[in-house]
């Protein structure tokens, strides 16, 4: 089936936004999606992980860890999705982020829409997503609604009407993880993806699952009846426990092994590094000390001229400590004084007009009896007694005649406020310069020691050495025990096989009326039929990958490798086979070959799966030169089984390859980005758009 509709909510970046795919045709069968670099090609690759099956493809996303249990991995889906919800949602009151897929197409023209909503309280709390008051999954089904009681459930029907969750790492995916199941230790990411898509893993869970279940159901037969005396086949069954536990533990010693052997690779590789650019390190260290010690030389410089102006500053205030007080006291008096004769000239210019304007001439009418000359002399004479009392006697603090009579009154006022500027003058400041000026010593002492140090790189180079021989002989250990480790798993799965043959035929040949009894039987020869299937599924899975890989690596990947043919070995680890049997291990071929046989690997699975799924490459080209880019994405565009959906940024599909492209792309697409302020913006999806040549390569 091909993807019709992507509409998202409060995603992310997208506020409100729908992609409407056409369906492809058998010449034009590519969606061309563009978009800047944190403007919405990942979160367009979640929303198809998390809107099929949420929590259950957590493992599959970039940067979430494997191996959580329930309970972490309940934990951290909370934690992505309240980061994923789109913050401007946050306010309403019941924010809600949603993802609806449409899906169409196959044998019958079916038609299926996935929609999952999550909600959340009043500022981004997550509700309860095993609820569906949390998180809802709508499943419609040629027009028939579904809403399952529980995630689990939804993802089963899912499943069904789709493809497995464990498939999708092979159909939707970014280009450097193309590049990463190559350069992945020991091939464990292309052994991850055999097992993923043609099931194998779940044949390991459901044999696991068998195993306890047979061995409960034996308690349970044990308690009910009671003493039972142990018949031959329960002698071999228990043998075969032996072997069993044997063997888990054997493979569990050779997986710590090949974990131990990756850590000293990982190790030696960090040592070879180290030793080649250890000589480089030292010129560095010595040319940063140098400069270092150049900057502390100028703040010495510098600290000695304010100490030794500080200094200077002193000696004014120490030659008045004992006469500047005095000199001070006179001045302030003196300061008192001009203001006190100052007020006196002014009041005394003054008096005649006040003593005019308070009494009348002698013999004026308009005082009844009128006043004789005698006694408006009398009167004046009081009057102006009385005045003298505004400015006499002098105020206190007032000096009773001028010492420094050279001085005007602001020379006073300015001499006085110097005065007592240079007898407030702190030492402690000149103490806090020559504490510096000793610590900027202390360390040019410091870093000299250091550089004296720096270029003796002998004694490093020495003990690099050492350590590498010794991870070298560590290494040989390893690979000689993982090869023991391996031999003896390979022997305890061949002991444990014709124990399980055995048992099977014991078990046919004994009827048992008893349930219990016949359902162990049952489970018994279902074991048998797992471990046999799951041991021949894999060589025909790795026999039909290879094929299929290398009818399409060769298309793709540059000349000198043209007539090379893939294989797999042991380990899974791709290498290209010459015709005069030359090895070339793929781990070993530049980033863009490695990306190149990624690509091709993918083509293979999805080849040889059958499974109806849109491949959808996010910067399926990135590292790739021009000639190596245009080649791949022009057959990537004519050979992918189905619809195929590049996520480009502006420097990678873009000029001469967007216009190789044309003549297979159904339809383009642009999502542009607008920022509203404080951390906050918007994608929106332009239709029949793609990235304007002004905007190509920046």
């Amino acid at each position: 089936m091909h993807l019709r509709e992507v509409m998202l909510r409060n995603w992310r970046s997208y506020r409100s936004a729908v992609f409407r795919f056409p369906a492809p045709t058998k010449n034009k069968r590519v969606l061309l999606v563009g978009a800047m670099n944190g403007r919405g090609k990942t979160s367009l690759l979640m929303a198809l992980y998390l809107g099929l099956y949420g929590r259950e493809a957590m493992p599959f996303l970039e940067g979430v860890r494997l191996g959580l249990s329930d309970e972490e991995r309940t934990g951290s889906y909370r934690q992505l999705m309240q980061r994923i919800v789109h913050r401007s949602a946050l306010g309403s009151e019941s924010p809600l982020a949603s993802v609806e897929l449409v899906f169409e197409g196959g044998e019958e023209d079916e038609r299926v829409v996935v929609t999952r909503t999550w909600r959340f309280t009043r500022g981004g709390n997550a509700r309860d997503f095993d609820s569906p008051e949390g998180e809802e999954i709508r499943i419609e089904e040629d027009g028939r609604v579904q809403r399952p009681d529980s995630w689990k459930e939804a993802n089963n029907r899912i499943s069904d009407l789709l493809f497995p969750a464990h498939v999708m790492p092979c159909f939707f995916f970014d280009g450097e993880q193309a590049q990463a199941r190559v350069e992945a230790a020991g091939g464990r990411a292309l052994s991850d993806a055999i097992n993923a898509l043609f099931g194998t893993g779940l044949l390991s869970d459901l044999d696991e699952s068998l195993r306890g279940y047979v061995t409960q159901q034996r308690s349970v037969v044990r308690r009910d009846g009671g003493e039972v005396k142990h018949s031959e086949l329960d002698r071999r069954r228990a043998d075969l426990e032996e072997v069993e536990a044997r063997l888990a533990t054997a493979d569990t010693a050779a997986e710590r092994v090949r974990h131990e052997l990756d850590a000293a690779e990982q190790a030696r590789r960090g040592k070879i590094a180290e030793f080649v650019q250890l000589t480089g390190d030292a010129a560095i260290d010595t040319r940063l000390l140098t400069q270092r010690r150049a900057d502390l030389q100028r703040d010495e410089t510098a600290l000695q001229k304010s100490l030794c102006d500080g200094i200077a500053d002193l000696a004014l205030p120490i030659a008045l400590r004992g006469l500047g007080t005095k000199v001070l006291k006179r001045l302030d008096g003196e300061i008192v004084r001009d203001r006190w004769v100052l007020a006196r000239e002014e009041a005394t210019a003054r008096v005649d007009q006040i003593v005019g304007q308070a009494l009348p001439e002698a013999g004026d009418p308009a005082v009844r009896p009128p006043l004789e000359s005698s006694q408006r002399r009398t009167l004046e004479g009081r009057l102006r007694q009385a005045l003298e009392t505004a400015w006499a006697p002098a105020p206190s603090g007032c000096v009773s005649e001028f010492k420094y009579g050279f001085l005007g009154a602001s020379d006073r006022t300015a001499t006085a406020q110097r005065i007592r500027q240079r007898l407030a003058a702190r030492r402690e400041d000149v103490a806090v310069l020559a504490t510096r000026w000793h610590t900027v010593r202390s360390q040019q002492r410091d870093l000299q020691r250091q550089l004296d140090s720096v270029p003796d790189v002998g004694p490093k180079l020495e003990e690099l050495t050492r350590h590498l021989s010794d991870l070298d002989q560590r290494i040989r250990e390893l690979n000689d025990a993982r090869a023991k480790g391996e031999a003896e798993v390979r022997s305890l799965q061949v002991e444990a096989g014709e124990m399980r043959a055995a048992i099977g035929r014991m078990s046919n040949a004994r009827e048992r009326i008893e349930p219990i009894e016949e359902r162990l039987s049952v489970a018994e020869r279902v074991r048998a039929v797992i471990c046999d299937t799951r041991e021949k599924l894999v060589p025909v899975c790795k026999a039909s990958l290879e094929e299929q890989c290398t009818h399409h690596l060769r298309e793709m990947i540059s000349n000198e490798y043209r007539r090379y043919r893939v294989e797999f070995d042991s380990d899974l680890q791709p290498v290209l086979v010459a015709e005069g049997g030359d090895r070339v291990y793929v781990t070993t071929l530049s980033g863009a070959q490695k990306r190149a046989f990624g690509l091709a690997f993918t083509l293979a699975v999805a080849e040889v799966s059958g499974e109806e799924a849109p491949l959808v490459i996010d910067t399926p080209v990135g590292n790739m030169d021009s000639e190596f880019r245009l080649r791949v994405l022009k057959y990537l565009a004519r050979n992918a089984p189905g619809q195929v959906i590049f996520l480009s940024h502006n420097e990678e599909i873009y000029g001469e390859y967007a216009t190789a492209l044309a003549p297979y792309v159904r339809q383009k697409y642009l999502v542009q980005f607008e920022t509203t302020g404080d951390g906050l913006g918007f994608s929106t999806v332009l239709e029949g758009q793609y990235f304007p040549p002004s905007q190509e390569r920046g």
